[in-house]
């Protein structure tokens, strides 16, 4: 029997995961033959970074992983073992490549438009992420929290003797003899008893939740002590938060995450979360913030760090405008437990080199290694379906550039780690000095290079299977004919937002410390927009390749960018965006650099930055020091973040149901139950599409499915 030929479209997380997923099928080789088909030089996607002068690490944007990204953590443990590097050099294994990240900082708004640094420290566990599993349902998440709220509650009032305790009758009578009457008990008893062993790990609850319409008297009781006991919280804290908002930051913090998360449960309780299949989904009608609001959510609280953070997360800002927050209540919360509750070792990793260099190379060099074919600087330009819509029948693309070997090697050597570098490596290419001289990006929407001619993919010759790995933004213009010819690709297309992004990195003289911050390596989010998230990334400069003495700091800034996709024609767009992104980060460091480093504030302007500390190689003044920093605008149609609107998940495709018999798809652009932007969502998309190509993995293998 002749081999499926399956085109992959694209070289970001999702295409390679599909890739890697089905080259992990028993005898692969024997049944299918696997060609990636990448644009430009280099694969990653949004996740790709360069290396620039210096060596230094070029990313689109900040790149953290999350405890909780179980198969993705799976898939780079299964390609550092394929790998086999030496023991001694640079990340060797995957755990040289990721190291444990457990201090979190919020930005906390306190009134008058000021902040204050709010840091966490996520304690450790026995996890390893990749090895674990999420827990099993919804509740599984709120019971140890319950627990774990009624004991901070116990803390709170016994470190603070002068505040009157919610069980004192006479203080706080009327809400507190309600409590009583539905209770028949203190609080105390209330939470260990009945909230966290009868109502949700309990044979009571198990039947409550058998029979979520249960109207007995019995099972009505059962739902409203949990409200009851919900609302005598919130009221409490009400009465607490607003005095000591500025005088108590501890309480205030409790205070604040009781509060959200009791307007979530009482939410939960409210809309029926509990039911299966749908689960969380069913809130994604809300947006985060008016779902809080609607169950009761202070405003202070839903204005807060803590909530923006989210937003921030998943740059939740429609057409990247700070003032239009918007972001699918389900998605949030799911969000919010896994990444607190489900996480394994640590809350976050850190790649200890780029992007690129810790997870493309690895993935490039395990899937070449088990045969996958890869074509670079073959742009797709097109996708054409049958004439009755029901199969995928063609595939343009521009060949941009003629490799003088077969085959093109993408790397250069940095410190002994093979990196991707930030332009192609002309004197690899024929067309390469004129590509040179031209100053285009193949990697543009606007670039004018004409490459060196186009071919077209046929079905039954060229492939039987698409797996189309390039992101909904891009639909429109190279399968304008797929969502002409199918309603529910129209749908997506039309519903399924992106947004621009905007990062700088900051090379400093002094370390973090000699600019007035203590904290140990630290990651921020709910700041100042637009780069409303810094994390410091100064252990990447040992990856660099600087002169003596390196820079002493480097800091990752990020956040929402306004504006749309301007036409094909406006050559200049993209220079325009660098140079915005240029001035916007001028401005925000001249307005909000002082809380990150207090002593790197200038005299004259305490909340800015003396830009004579930024590094330079070969001195220079401020101008000439601020301009060498790396400046980054995401404007491309594949490169603009996929948003997770209200009401949007519905339109969200699953791989193995495109409409289209031979075409899967593949990134966090398409259903994967996270639903949200993120590496782990992308995993689980290609996964699924491998699944649609050759039914595997097994689906019980894909960690997460099912579950919230």
């Amino acid at each position: 029997m002749a081999k499926q030929k399956v085109a992959v479209l694209g070289g970001g997380c999702g295409a390679l995961s599909a890739a890697f997923s089905i080259t992990s099928k028993p005898n692969w080789q024997d049944e299918y033959e696997v060609t990636v088909y990448q644009m430009g030089w280099r694969l990653g996607g949004k996740g790709a970074s360069g290396r620039g002068a210096d060596g230094r690490i070029e990313e689109h944007g900040l790149h953290v992983w999350m405890g909780f990204y179980n198969n993705a953590f799976r898939v780079m443990q299964t390609c550092y073992k394929e790998m086999n590097r030496p023991t001694g050099t640079p990340l060797a294994t995957w755990q040289d490549a990721f190291k444990q990240h457990n201090l979190v900082v919020i930005a906390e708004h306190l009134s008058g438009g000021k902040y204050s640094l709010w840091p966490i420290v996520f304690p450790t566990n026995d996890g390893v992420p990749g090895d674990g599993t999420h827990l099993d349902s919804l509740y599984a998440y709120i019971s140890p929290f319950l627990s774990a709220l009624h004991a901070n509650f116990k803390v709170v009032l016994e470190t603070r003797p002068h505040l009157e305790s919610p069980a004192s009758q006479q203080t706080h009578a009327p809400w507190y003899q309600r409590l009583v009457e539905h209770l028949e008990g203190n609080l105390a008893q209330f939470a260990e008893t009945h909230v966290v062993s009868l109502m949700f790990t309990g044979a009571e609850f198990e039947a409550t939740r058998a029979d979520p319409e249960d109207t007995s008297p019995e099972g009505v009781a059962r739902m409203h002590r949990v409200v009851v006991w919900l609302d005598s919280i919130l009221e409490w804290i009400s009465g607490l938060a607003e005095p000591i908002v500025e005088r108590d930051p501890p309480l205030r913090h409790f205070a604040l995450v009781v509060n959200l998360a009791a307007a979530a449960m009482r939410g939960f309780l409210s809309e029926h979360t509990y039911e299966q299949p749908d689960g969380l989904d069913r809130l994604d009608r809300y947006d985060f913030r008016e779902f809080l609001l609607r169950y009761g959510a202070a405003d202070w609280a839903v204005n807060s760090g803590e909530v923006q953070s989210m937003y921030d997360l998943v740059f939740g800002y429609e057409d990247g405008d700070p003032a239009t927050p918007r972001l699918a209540a389900g998605v949030a919360i799911r969000g919010m437990l896994l990444i607190a509750f489900a996480y394994h070792g640590s809350i976050f990793w850190k790649m200890q080199a780029g992007m690129g260099d810790t997870v493309f190379t690895p993935l490039h060099r395990a899937l070449a290694a088990r045969g996958v074919n890869f074509e670079f600087f073959h742009k797709v330009l097109e996708i054409t379906p049958d004439e009755k819509g029901e199969f995928v029948d063609s595939v343009r693309i521009q060949v941009q550039a003629t490799p003088k070997e077969r085959e093109y090697d993408p790397y250069v050597r940095i410190k002994d780690l093979d990196c991707w570098p930030s332009e192609p490596l002309f004197d690899q290419l024929v067309e390469g000095e004129a590509l040179r001289n031209s100053g285009q990006n193949l990697e543009s929407h606007w670039s004018t290079w004409a490459g060196v001619g186009e071919k077209t993919l046929k079905v039954g010759e060229d492939f039987d299977w698409v797996v189309l790995g390039i992101p909904v933004g891009s639909l429109p213009f190279i399968a304008p004919k797929l969502i002409a010819i199918n309603p529910r690709w129209k749908a997506m297309a039309d519903n399924l937002k992106t947004t621009r992004t905007l990062s700088a990195q900051l090379w400093f003289t002094p370390n973090l410390v000699q600019m007035g911050n203590n904290l140990s390596d630290p990651m921020m989010a709910g700041y100042a927009q637009p780069f409303n998230t810094w994390a410091d990334m100064t252990h990447l400069i040992e990856r660099e390749d600087w002169p003596t003495p390196p820079p002493g700091n480097l800091a990752y800034l990020c956040g929402p960018m306004k504006g749309g996709i301007p036409p094909e024609k406006d050559t200049q767009a993209p220079e325009r965006a660098y140079y915005s992104v240029q001035f916007q980060t001028q401005t925000w460091l001249d307005a909000r650099a002082g809380l990150l480093w207090p002593k790197a504030a200038t005299t004259q302007n305490p909340a800015g930055l003396n830009f004579n500390l930024l590094y330079a190689k070969e001195g220079g003044d401020e101008e000439t020091r601020f301009t060498q920093q790396y400046f980054r605008a995401n404007i491309d149609p594949n490169e603009r973040y996929v948003l997770s609107l209200p009401g949007t998940t519905q339109y969200r495709l699953h791989p193995k149901d495109t409409g289209f018999r031979n075409l899967t798809i593949a990134g966090d652009w398409t259903w994967n139950y996270i639903n949200a932007g993120c590496v782990e969502a992308s995993v689980i998309s290609g996964m699924l599409a491998s699944r649609a190509v050759c039914d595997w993995p097994p689906e019980e293998e894909i960690v997460g499915l099912g579950h919230l």
